[in-house]
């Protein structure tokens, strides 16, 4: 009798070889160890516990050797509608970040020329404000959008002078 298809996981491992399974499955007790998780314990989980874990979480292993287990549940990133909007000749533009992450976010023309970068570094978990000064543009359209590794918003702002 097959197993219930609990996770998009059930579904991939379906597709892959076993020793490609074995070798994920592996590579996550690895970490978990080098973690100190699992430090003199053992680990005993049947695949679909494992699986609707995994489904849940991202491991990412941080540059400094620490392990970092994120909840994928938790909220995404959030692109706000700027404020005031129309405006003159400064608006605000805020966003929400889950945990630390790099954001690129700019404001382009609408024939898609870029008119300003306003961040392209690593924010930390939270919201953030970042003011556009449009005092050196002309009356119009104008369109900010935000991305990160995984995640591409855009919003529109409307400059009256």
């Amino acid at each position: 009798e097959n197993p219930p298809e609990h996770s998009t996981l059930s579904k991939t491992r379906k597709r892959l070889s076993v020793e490609a399974h074995a070798a994920v499955f592996g590579h996550v007790l690895a970490l978990l160890q080098e973690s100190g998780l699992l430090s003199g314990k053992t680990l005993g989980v049947d695949a679909t516990t494992l699986e609707a874990n995994a489904a849940l979480r991202t491991i990412v292993r941080r540059a400094d050797g620490t392990v970092d287990i994120r909840d994928a549940s938790s909220p995404n990133v959030i692109l706000s509608s700027s404020y005031p909007n129309p405006f003159n000749p400064t608006t605000v533009i805020s966003f929400t970040v889950p945990w630390t992450m790099k954001i690129s976010l700019s404001v382009y023309d609408v024939a898609g020329r870029m008119v300003q970068q306003l961040a392209n570094r690593t924010f930390t978990k939270g919201t953030h404000e970042i003011s556009f000064d449009a005092s050196s543009l002309p009356s119009g359209l104008y369109f900010y959008t935000l991305i990160t590794s995984n995640y591409r918003a855009t919003h529109s702002i409307l400059l009256v002078k």
